[in-house]
């Protein structure tokens, strides 16, 4: 009896050892415990954390090239701002100018000049006043001014007529 319960012993055991490589083959996918990738220290070359000078310094390099680029960006759009204030303030002067001549009677508009600041710098504000042929007979009329204000390379024409005390602008 004893020889057939160790057979019957030994059956169980083969099946319980069928049934566990069954489950396993059966896993379309097994994934191997993680502890199996450890490796161990002695193993390794080198092992080390942080950065080293070189990557260090070349991060401070790349750094200093995108700071350079930024700041002459930024110093480009600072001029170009202050070159467009410069010439808003010369237009400015020169309208303000056309229209305090245009709001004189016909004989008070007369050349002149005058002392004007833009962008902190001083200039001269100048117009003339002459007095234009309107009907193309190659003499200047007296009832007609052509004004030319100039300021800084900038320069705005209009003409004038004057019929019955009324300055008209053309």
């Amino acid at each position: 009896m004893r020889d057939q319960e160790q057979r019957v012993d030994c059956e169980v055991r083969s099946k319980k050892r069928e049934s566990t490589r069954g489950a396993h083959a059966r896993t379309p996918h097994f994934i191997p415990h993680p502890s199996s990738f450890i490796l161990h220290p002695s193993s390794l070359i080198l092992q080390r954390s942080g950065f080293t000078f070189v990557e260090a310094l070349l991060s401070l390099v790349i750094l200093t090239l995108i700071a350079t680029v930024v700041t002459s960006v930024y110093y480009t759009g600072l001029k170009t701002y202050e070159v467009q204030e410069n010439i808003f303030q010369v237009d400015s002067q020169l309208r303000s100018k056309m229209e305090y001549l245009l709001s004189l009677n016909f004989d008070q508009i007369v050349s002149g000049s005058q002392a004007v600041t833009i962008g902190g710098v001083s200039q001269t504000l100048t117009w003339t006043v002459a007095n234009h042929d309107m009907d193309g007979d190659a003499a200047a009329d007296a009832t007609a001014k052509q004004i030319d204000i100039s300021l800084a390379g900038h320069t705005i024409t209009t003409l004038v007529a004057d019929t019955t005390d009324k300055v008209f602008k053309l």
